[in-house]
């Protein structure tokens, strides 16, 4: 997929991390993209907002944390992602943002997701270990791959994996070089 260009932006999303792992909300089965698969905190934005207030107000109404603020959330990257709703192709302008959670973490979700799981960075990005490793290690099961959305997928691809020098607690370097 390639960058983003004028056109206005579909889909927020963030990428929230705790102490090393993401967040990730589990789709209802009722929903019409994507029903019952894994994926970060995301939706879409409306007209009049900025995508920094869609995002933060999707990730409030789809976790219920507020411990965070605006300004807790980084933009990271507009990317353009195809995607094929009941056969027909649906192209979408998404924007997507990081925001690091401190302190104890406490997940409401709203009626869109049935799930949460926070997912140690390490093992979202080791290709060899979506869902082999933590089972290995007697650690909670972690989804296997085909249980994403592509959409996720390509976002762990091409971004958690620019992330994971939050593993090695060197948060405050990676806020200053990667985020705009």
């Amino acid at each position: 997929m390639d960058s983003a260009g004028d056109r206005k932006t579909d889909i927020v999303g963030i990428i929230p991390v705790h102490e090393g792992s993401v967040l990730y909300l589990k789709r209802s089965q009722d929903e019409k993209l994507f029903p019952d698969k894994w994926c970060i905190p995301s939706g879409h934005m409306k007209e009049w907002e900025s995508e920094s207030d869609a995002a933060y107000r999707e990730f409030i109404e789809e976790t219920g944390i507020r411990s965070i603020s605006k300004t807790d959330i980084k933009f990271m990257q507009n990317f353009n992602y195809s995607v094929n709703m009941g056969g027909k192709k649906l192209d979408l302008k998404i924007a997507l943002f990081y925001a690091e959670l401190n302190g104890t973490i406490s997940v409401k979700l709203c009626d869109e997701h049935t799930d949460c799981r926070f997912i140690n960075i390490k093992h979202l990005t080791a290709e060899e270990n979506l869902g082999v490793l933590p089972k290995l290690r007697g650690l909670p099961s972690m989804p296997d791959k085909s249980e994403f959305t592509e959409i996720d997928l390509y976002i762990i691809e091409k971004f958690i994996k620019g992330i994971d020098i939050l593993c090695n607690g060197n948060t405050q370097q990676l806020s200053k070089q990667r985020m705009h």
